[in-house]
């Protein structure tokens, strides 16, 4: 990724879309290639506690 007018307003944090992409099928459980623990941090982060 080359930076752009805008990238130092990011602060450090790039992402390409396939890593989005990647990222969001992660946390809707359709990723498949994920190493277990990386699925259990996704998932851990969908329990509410109250």
């Amino acid at each position: 990724m080359q930076g752009g007018e805008l990238s130092s307003q990011a602060y450090g944090v790039r992402a390409t879309a396939a890593n989005v992409t990647r990222f969001m099928q992660a946390n809707m459980g359709e990723a498949s290639g994920v190493a277990a623990p990386w699925r259990q941090a996704a998932l851990a982060t969908h329990t509410a506690y109250f």
